[in-house]
């Protein structure tokens, strides 16, 4: 949780009925997922649970994104 919601891989939709353990949305949509929160939201969306969503292609300041690299073991 911090300063700006995070872009996340999975598309936006409701999630399956079933329990699952690190549950994504459905394999299309034309909404991404933001998880988090952002520095102007209100207290309620202030928990790491929290699913916003946008179109990938829109710029909106309280929406960002988290590099990832995986790296090789050193021997």
């Amino acid at each position: 949780l911090g300063n700006v919601f995070e872009w996340c891989h999975d598309h936006y939709g409701k999630y399956s009925p079933y329990h699952t353990v690190d549950p994504v949305g459905p394999p299309r949509s034309i909404h991404r997922t933001a998880r988090g929160s952002c520095w102007a939201c209100p207290e309620k969306e202030a928990r790491f649970a929290f699913r916003g969503f946008g179109r990938g292609d829109r710029r909106d300041y309280r929406i960002g994104l988290r590099p990832v690299r995986t790296l090789k073991p050193i021997p």
